[in-house]
């Protein structure tokens, strides 16, 4: 299965369990980025758990 988080058009996470892959940058720690990522993951969460 694979999951990804995109902004403005663009993948900026993704991982994918099937093939053991994943994008992620560095960056990400220090601008904020992460904890957006997060916060949609935890979102998307609850979300499943609802359905």
């Amino acid at each position: 299965m694979k999951v990804s988080v995109e902004t403005k058009g663009e993948v900026i996470w993704f991982s994918d369990t099937d093939k053991g892959e994943g994008l992620a940058a560095l960056g990400y720690l220090r601008d904020g980025t992460q904890d957006q990522i997060i916060t949609a993951l935890e979102e998307a969460l609850i979300q499943a758990k609802g359905e």
